[in-house]
């Protein structure tokens, strides 16, 4: 079994990029609040931890000074249950990069100056956050689970 973003990674990343999931299901926004800006840069923040994973597995002469486990674990996740990324990987590890590249250029485009957000790119990043958001739920959820069982129960005294 592959590894699995560290746990509470796993919620902050499931509720943001259900979050925006949800935002961007509404079609291209124009104006964007504060609220929505945070659950864009959360995205955002994701993907250059996918970006730097991908660069750390697959690119040559990679600075490492600021990569963190989880960015490879993120990735290496991202490898195991998301498809578009399967698919992208089978067939060249360039198409991986230009893919999240796109997806987070969008995200920060979304931040500065979301009537510039291209249609075609909203509907690969909403894809991607929809698709992502359910394993993320779904395995923070799974780990929440293993820790409650790993924990001994408390002991009744009468």
């Amino acid at each position: 079994m592959a590894l699995s973003p560290t746990f509470p990674s796993l919620y902050k990343y499931g509720f943001a990029t259900s979050r925006a999931a949800d935002l961007l299901s509404k079609g291209s926004p124009t104006e964007i609040p504060h609220e929505e800006r945070e659950v864009f840069s959360a995205c955002s923040d994701l993907v250059e931890r996918i970006l730097k994973g991908r660069e750390f597995l697959f690119g040559s002469n990679v600075e490492v000074h600021n990569l963190r486990p989880e960015d490879v674990e993120i990735f290496t996740f991202l490898l195991d249950t998301d498809r578009v990324t399967k698919k992208l990987a089978a067939s060249s590890e360039e198409e991986v990069r230009r893919y999240f590249q796109e997806i987070y250029d969008t995200f920060k485009l979304l931040i500065t100056n979301p009537r510039g957000v291209d249609e075609a790119k909203l509907g690969n990043t909403r894809e991607f956050v929809n698709s992502i958001a359910d394993s993320l739920i779904e395995n923070a959820r799974e780990s929440l689970r293993r820790r409650q069982a790993e924990e001994p129960s408390a002991a009744f005294h009468d």
